[in-house]
């Protein structure tokens, strides 16, 4: 998504060590990085933003504090015309519906007209969030991924409705992990196969958990703006 035309600034909530910050300045020159994250792992975060603001001293741009308020000031120093707006948004912060919900909504303040906007874990509370923005007309839901590795094809998520009311579900049952063998926080042993072979020679990618985890991919309306997708 970062490499496409006319993409030009990233915007995400939830740096935490700064994993996909790092894969996107490393896919393209052309984009500036626009990280925020609450702290709460402290140390961790702080070095690795650091670290990174080192090595993209003009193209990362790392702010503490909570999403709440931080992004909202981001809204608006867009809206005038301070800084440029968001082309590709990760929405991976706080996993609570109402948290969740406002991030959205002040992303969607931020964003550029056609952003793409990814989310993930929408087997937590956050899957409310997306549900609520779809119900009220704003967030339109394009496409969405569950994948999960429990016997059971049933998906444990506190959002029950999503499944009956969020189109263009496809859904990834993988008990035996053939599409995702080796993921190092669910297999202790996958620790060595990281280590030694690299994570991606046995097929690994994405995220995985014991139970599910969704991600999917939308349209919401700006007024005055016309359309905007948001992939999640």
């Amino acid at each position: 998504l970062v490499r496409l035309p006319g993409v030009r600034t990233y915007c995400e909530v939830g740096f935490n060590g700064g994993h996909t910050a790092a894969a996107v300045l490393s896919a393209t020159r052309d984009v500036t990085v626009r990280s925020f994250d609450i702290g709460s792992y402290g140390v961790h975060t702080a070095r690795n933003a650091a670290w990174l603001a080192r090595m993209h001293p003009k193209r990362f741009n790392f702010t503490m504090g909570n999403s709440l308020t931080t992004v909202t000031q981001l809204a608006r120093r867009v809206a005038a015309g301070l800084e440029p707006p968001c082309d590709v948004i990760l929405v991976d912060g706080s996993h609570d519906d109402q948290p969740t919900y406002k991030d959205l909504a002040h992303f969607r303040k931020a964003a550029s007209p056609g952003a793409f906007v990814i989310t993930d874990d929408l087997d937590s509370p956050s899957g409310l969030a997306v549900l609520r923005a779809y119900e009220e007309g704003w967030f339109m839901m394009r496409a969405w991924y569950v994948y999960h590795v429990a016997k059971s094809p049933h998906i444990a998520t506190p959002c029950h409705r999503c499944f009956a009311h969020l189109p263009n579900l496809t859904t990834v049952h993988d008990p035996n992990r053939k599409v995702m063998p080796c993921m190092r926080w669910v297999h202790t042993g996958c620790i060595e196969q990281v280590e030694e072979h690299g994570q991606w020679e046995r097929g690994g990618a994405g995220g995985a958990t014991m139970g599910a985890r969704g991600a999917s991919g939308s349209t919401f309306r700006r007024p005055g703006m016309g359309s905007q997708q948001l992939e999640t």
